[in-house]
């Protein structure tokens, strides 16, 4: 009976933490990170970065991991097939790329027809991840849920 506690104690004194990083190696605070596994109770657990950029998964089982790392202006990274063995705590580091150029979106549109004033955004950068907020914002000031083609 005790081995088999220990045995059980042991498969749970598992853990990844890490640092995250800008390209230039500043730490960043705020990045998720979301841990997956067929380990897991849950389909995924989620993590924040502190101010150090540190994260951190304790009390985890061993078996085979993914982490995704998700951060405003810098790319999503994924690195799948990280193994942790019984009792082991493996550090997880990474510096997160940059996205790739933001796209251009024009965009014209009137106000309702109560009013005889015409709004023209000559021209927006958006990167796509805001795309679709901003397409949400636009329909709801001009009254018109599905007339913006974006």
């Amino acid at each position: 009976m005790i081995a088999g506690f220990a045995f059980s104690q042991a498969s749970q004194n598992c853990a990844i933490s890490g640092v995250v990083r800008t390209p230039e190696g500043d730490n960043l605070r705020g990045v998720i990170v979301l841990l997956r596994s067929p380990s897991l109770d849950l389909p995924e657990i989620e993590a924040v970065t502190n101010a150090s950029g540190m994260y951190g998964f304790p009390c985890l089982s061993h078996g085979t991991y993914e982490l995704t790392f998700i951060f405003a202006g810098l790319q999503h990274v994924v690195h799948s097939g990280i193994v942790v063995s019984a009792g082991e705590s493996i550090s997880w580091d990474i510096d997160l790329p940059l996205r790739a150029k933001d796209e251009t979106v024009v965009v014209e549109g009137d106000f309702p027809k109560e009013s005889n004033q015409r709004i023209t955004i000559p021209e927006i950068r958006l990167s796509l991840y805001y795309r679709g907020l901003f397409t949400l914002v636009l329909r709801s000031l001009f009254n018109q849920p599905n007339s913006l083609p974006l």
